[in-house]
């Protein structure tokens, strides 16, 4: 169980704060259960119930130990730089990455598209819908972490992840 003020991964929320744990349902739904109230970091004024045993995934947030060491590695992880022409596979792959809330994978996925992205504006060409969006996704769920137990901003950890993939590809 999570106590309250703790910062926890909710799913694809991302990094949201136990503002609140106890029955917030009993008139309306009766079923006697405890509920987190969460309130997402990085969405405002979104608030979320979820039931203490909920089959979501959901766990602490790194320390900043963990998020240092991960960034420290990041040049050795290695960038998922699969392409498809069919879109839904493409998407099925990205989405099973994500699902796996490991962020060694999700680094993985996010260093891949980076690569893609720096391929394909060097061809004068954009990132298809797809790859924008599951990197979005990854970057928001990542970066939101890393920010929370680093006491920084998502920004500030986008631009040091990309700096270190450009230098790579670059050295």
């Amino acid at each position: 169980m999570f106590r309250i003020g703790s910062y926890v991964m909710y799913g694809k929320r991302g990094v949201c704060r136990v503002e609140d744990i106890g029955e917030f349902f009993k008139e309306s739904m009766g079923d006697g259960r405890e509920y987190y109230k969460l309130s997402p970091i990085f969405v405002k004024g979104d608030q979320v119930y979820i039931p203490v045993e909920n089959h979501v995934f959901m766990r602490e947030v790194i320390n900043s130990e963990t998020a240092k060491k991960y960034l420290e590695e990041v040049s050795e992880i290695q960038a998922d730089t699969f392409t498809c022409r069919q879109q839904t596979r493409l998407a099925d792959h990205y989405k099973e990455m994500m699902d796996t809330y490991d962020i060694n994978v999700l680094l993985s996925l996010i260093k891949g598209i980076y690569v893609k992205q720096y391929q394909a504006s060097r061809r004068n060409k954009k990132l298809c819908q797809i790859d924008q969006r599951y990197l979005k996704s990854a970057e928001d769920i990542t970066y939101g972490e890393f920010a929370i137990a680093l006491e920084s901003t998502p920004e500030k950890i986008k631009d040091f992840v990309k700096d270190q993939v450009i230098c790579q590809m670059q050295g």
